[in-house]
């Protein structure tokens, strides 16, 4: 896929065990460094989000931001 110009993102927030401080706006941001980290720096073309459980919503949300 990488050969494609596919890249993936595994991310897992910080906030895992400590889900009372989680802040949705950081979270989407965070999400961001790794999408721009894998376009500007790894130079990926195209990149998917997807999450287990949780996380599937948030990428979602991420991705309806536009990202």
């Amino acid at each position: 896929m990488a050969e494609r110009g596919y890249g993936f993102l595994g991310w897992n927030t910080r906030f895992r065990g400590a889900e009372a401080h989680f802040l949705l706006d950081h979270a989407l941001a965070e999400i961001g460094v790794g999408v721009r980290w894998l376009r500007e720096t790894a130079g990926v073309e195209r990149v998917r989000a997807a999450g287990e459980l949780g996380r599937r919503s948030l990428m979602a949300a991420y991705q309806s931001q536009g990202g």
